[in-house]
């Protein structure tokens, strides 16, 4: 096998890959992590039971590979934001902006909040959604650090901005699916500012 034919198969199987993690996402997000079967995943991917279970062994290991494939786009991310942002509020909205994003569709909702549930359930699981917030969590502190730090604790200004940035939009979206993530996103400037100001 030449190195040529090597690099196409590995192609075929990253497109592969893809082509099923996005089909488990949407059954993930439509019918409930329980709720969604092989068969189903395969009927979303338009592939055979066979051709999933040559790429993933279980739907945890689906799960586990959509946390992974989110810790890579985040770590992208904020590497990006980083080098854009003019100053600390700025790059806290930019962050905030690109959690929303995510959520403005609803089936962004439901899978975070699917993740969130089997993490409950499930050690493993648990254990990914865990690190996803340490990394996150890590960035947001590097950010504030660079920030005067005002009447609060490092680690209570870290956990506010946490809530406000991540942890609030998704249940309000959930609650109120019309709910306005613009006039959100811009509710959250003053309150931003509070958390970097003396």
């Amino acid at each position: 096998m030449t190195a040529t034919d090597s690099g196409g198969r590995k192609r075929i199987a990253d497109l592969r890959r893809a082509q099923i993690l996005d089909a488990a996402n949407a059954c993930f997000s439509r019918e409930g992590f329980h709720g969604a079967s092989m068969a189903s995943i395969a009927a979303e991917a338009e592939l055979s039971v066979g051709q999933i279970y040559r790429y993933f062994e279980s739907k945890e290991a689906m799960t586990e590979a959509l946390c992974e494939d989110f810790l890579e786009e985040w770590t992208e991310t904020a590497a990006s934001i980083h080098g854009q942002a003019n100053d600390v509020v700025e790059e806290l909205l930019a962050i905030a902006r690109y959690n929303a994003e995510k959520l403005k569709q609803r089936e962004g909702v439901s899978i975070l909040l699917e993740f969130f549930a089997e993490a409950a359930r499930n050690p493993r699981i648990g254990r990914l959604v865990e690190r996803i917030d340490e990394t996150i969590r890590a960035q947001v502190s590097e950010v504030l650090s660079r920030s005067e730090a005002g009447a609060l604790a490092p680690e209570a200004r870290v956990t506010l901005a946490m809530v406000l940035l991540f942890d609030a939009l998704p249940l309000r979206v959930l609650k109120d699916p019309g709910v306005d993530v613009d006039q959100y996103l811009l509710s959250l400037r003053p309150m931003l500012e509070s958390l970097t100001k003396a």
